[in-house]
């Protein structure tokens, strides 16, 4: 069984739309791709390459940046401060932290 962290596919889903526009980056001359998020155990999830369930997803999340980053384009994961508004996320965590 594979484990897929929901708060690290909003990491990887930003990279690979940046895959996708990397052409258009360069011709504007974007340097940086910045990616933010306001759950540190995601970003904490991308770094950390260890064993644990959902690291699968965290290996293809890095190999997606160092692709970016062949192209020229280095890409950051930051932490913003804050709470999502978004009705509903209080139970999709709980019920992630569940499984």
């Amino acid at each position: 069984m594979e484990v897929f962290d929901a708060k690290m596919w909003p990491i990887g889903h930003a990279l690979d739309v940046s895959i996708d526009m990397r052409e258009s980056f360069q011709k504007h001359g974007v340097n940086t791709v910045a990616v933010v998020s306001h759950l540190q155990a995601a970003i904490r999830g991308v770094a950390h390459l260890g064993q644990d369930p959902g690291q699968r997803l965290a290996r293809v999340i890095n190999t997606t940046a160092r692709s970016l980053l062949a192209h020229g384009i280095p890409a950051e994961i930051h932490q913003v401060l804050g709470q999502c508004t978004i009705p509903g996320i209080e139970d999709a965590d709980r019920l992630s932290h569940l499984a």
